[in-house]
């Protein structure tokens, strides 16, 4: 789901917290509250359901461990390909240089645009991708100190309902993998957003500039630079 180890792990121990303290109130009840504790539970349960949104699909317990797993897959590969941008961010020679692996990382997971923004100018890549329905999720890092960073992907239409499970796979003009699944689309460009943030401080901590702003000039003094027009880099297809 995107979580923290922190939010997971808190998140399960109230869970079982509320049954603990349903398992003693019986216990000191001796089972007068026996009827009690089981509507609480049971409504805890639904309640939990609803939050996690899968209480419609209780009889397809195998579709969802299914996409779960998928899910699981993708946000590995995604969190792996951060891991070498911030090893790359304390080898890169400027941020240029940069900006065009995050571009080849966010064409490998999927993505089909993307732009950034920093203090001293703004770059934009894009595929020849003429697809209806793309979704775009922008970031800004720490204030707009490491950029506003904005990436767009073909996903595939949702009904009023919510329900896309029922409708055609994605199908893209331009070459690479669709990231079809609003979820999944969520969770990695928040990946990207948070892999760019410590790429961009592994870069700035071997130049010992913890505390500047992110520019893509960075020899250049910030009273001396002027506003950079957005540059469109085209990476070949990733295979």
């Amino acid at each position: 789901m995107g979580w923290s180890h922190r939010r997971t792990v808190l998140s399960i121990y109230c869970f079982c917290l509320v049954f603990l303290i349903l398992g003693f109130a019986i216990f000191w009840s001796r089972g007068q509250w026996l009827p009690i504790a089981t509507g609480v539970g049971a409504l805890v349960v639904l309640l939990t359901a609803g939050k996690l949104n899968f209480s419609r699909e209780w009889f397809a317990v195998g579709r969802i461990i299914g996409n779960s797993l998928q899910m699981r897959s993708e946000i590995q590969y995604a969190l792996a390909q951060m891991k070498w941008l911030e090893m790359e961010g304390r080898r890169c020679a400027s941020v240029e240089e940069l900006w065009t692996d995050l571009i080849f990382i966010a064409r490998k997971l999927g993505f089909k645009a993307a732009h950034l923004k920093l203090e001293d100018g703004e770059r934009a890549w894009q595929t020849n991708c003429l697809c209806d329905h793309l979704k775009t999720c922008s970031h800004t890092l720490q204030n707009g100190r490491l950029g506003v960073l904005e990436l767009r992907a073909c996903l595939r239409p949702v009904e009023e309902s919510g329900a896309a499970t029922e409708l055609p796979p994605v199908v893209c003009t331009a070459p690479g993998p669709v990231i079809a699944d609003h979820e999944v689309f969520e969770i990695l460009s928040e990946i990207m957003a948070e892999g760019w943030m410590k790429a961009s401080r592994a870069w700035l901590k071997q130049r010992d500039e913890k505390n500047a702003a992110l520019r893509f000039n960075a020899d250049q003094a910030p009273s001396d630079s002027a506003p950079a027009s957005a540059t469109k880099i085209s990476l070949p297809s990733a295979t």
